[in-house]
């Protein structure tokens, strides 16, 4: 799994959107509006400093 992750973050860039730090290496539980959804699985990406949509340009967006 970790090959495959470490492949999608690749091909979408992950590393290159301003404030990334990094990102999980395996699923991990969705995190909304600070309740852990267990039931949902994601690739948790890791920032320097998280900011609201509104203030990020558009290629600054991170891919949902």
């Amino acid at each position: 799994m970790t090959i495959e992750i470490h492949r999608a973050v690749e091909r979408v860039g992950i590393l290159k959107y301003p404030n990334v730090v990094g990102y999980s290496n395996k699923l991990m539980p969705r995190i909304r509006r600070g309740v852990v959804i267990p039931e949902e699985q994601c690739v948790r990406i890791y920032v320097s400093k998280k900011l609201p949509e509104s203030k990020l340009k558009p290629s600054e967006i991170i891919p949902k």
